[in-house]
C-alpha cells in the first residue's frame, strides 16, 4: 500500500464526482470511503477527487497523481466530451499539478484583496493568465484512443489498480442539451466496456444500471445523480475495491 495502513483512492471525474447538487457526505466518493472503513477498520482510507477537465489531459492528470502513490485510480468517463464542445484550461491539461498549487494560492489571497477596489479589479483579470480554448466534441474512436493511451501509461508507470466508471445515464426529463441521446450515451458506454476488456480492468456499468431505474435516480431537470444513485454506485465501487484489498500483497 501507499503507506502503512493507509489506502489512497484517487477519483478523476466531473460534476457527479464533485457532489454537484447533493450533500458532500452523500456523494459516492465519500460513501466509498465510509463503506470501506466499516469493512476494513484496520485501514485508513483517503479519497481525493480531481477534476478531469478533458480526456486530452487525462494522461497528464494521471501522471500528476502517481507521486502520491495511489492504491486505486477510478476514472469516471462521461459521454459529454464526445457530445458537445468543451472549454478547457491549457495549463491544467498539460500540467495539472501546477494549477492545483496555483488554485490554493489564489483561494488564500482572494479574501484579502476584495476590500481593495484596485486590487479586486486586477484580480478579476487573472483569467488572462489562464489560457483556455474550446475543444470540439471528440469522436468516439478518438475518445477511446485517449483513454487507452492514459491507461497504458499508468500501467507501465505504477502498480496502482485502475477502475473505470462509465457514463452516468440519460435523464429523459432533462432541461439541458449537453448529451445527444440515450443511444449516444450507450455507444460511449460500450466504448468504455471495450477498453476495460482490452486492459482487463473492472468497469462499473453505471449507465445500464441507471437506465434500468428510470428517472427516479436523477436530480430534477439534469443528468446528475440523486443521493440514491450515489449510494448504489458507491456500493458497487466499494465491492470492487474490497475484492482488490483482500488479495493485496
Amino acid at each position: 500500500m501507499s503507506s502503512q495502513n493507509k489506502f489512497k483512492i484517487f477519483i478523476l471525474g466531473q460534476c457527479i464526482a464533485s457532489a454537484a447538487g447533493v450533500d458532500e457526505r452523500a456523494s459516492y466518493p465519500e460513501l466509498i470511503r465510509r463503506f470501506l472503513s466499516l469493512r476494513f477498520p484496520e485501514l485508513f482510507f483517503e479519497t481525493s477527487v480531481l477534476p478531469l477537465l478533458h480526456p486530452t489531459g487525462l494522461k497528464a492528470l494521471i501522471r500528476s497523481c502517481l507521486p502520491s502513490q495511489p492504491d486505486v485510480i477510478l476514472l469516471s468517463l462521461p459521454a459529454v466530451f464526445a457530445s458537445i464542445p468543451y472549454r478547457a484550461n491549457h495549463i491544467y491539461l498539460q500540467a495539472p499539478e501546477i494549477m492545483r498549487v496555483a488554485r490554493k494560492f489564489v483561494q488564500k489571497i482572494e479574501s484579502r484583496i476584495r476590500s481593495d477596489s484596485a486590487l479586486a479589479k486586477l484580480f478579476d483579470r487573472r483569467a488572462a493568465l489562464m489560457p483556455t480554448s474550446v475543444i470540439a466534441p471528440l469522436g468516439i474512436a478518438e475518445y477511446e484512443s485517449l483513454v487507452a493511451e492514459a491507461i497504458a501509461f499508468c500501467k507501465g508507470a505504477s502498480d496502482c489498480r485502475i477502475i473505470l466508471l462509465g457514463p452516468g445515464g440519460f435523464n429523459e426529463d432533462t432541461e439541458t442539451s449537453d448529451l445527444k441521446s440515450p443511444e449516444f450515451c450507450s455507444e460511449v458506454n460500450q466504448m468504455i466496456l471495450r477498453v476495460g476488456e482490452k486492459y482487463s480492468l473492472p468497469v462499473i456499468n453505471a449507465y445500464d444500471w441507471v437506465t434500468a431505474q428510470g428517472g427516479k435516480v436523477f436530480q430534477r431537470g439534469n443528468h446528475r445523480w440523486n443521493e440514491a444513485a450515489h449510494e448504489a454506485i458507491a456500493r458497487e465501487i466499494e465491492s470492487v475495491i474490497a475484492a482488490h484489498i483482500k488479495f493485496y500483497p
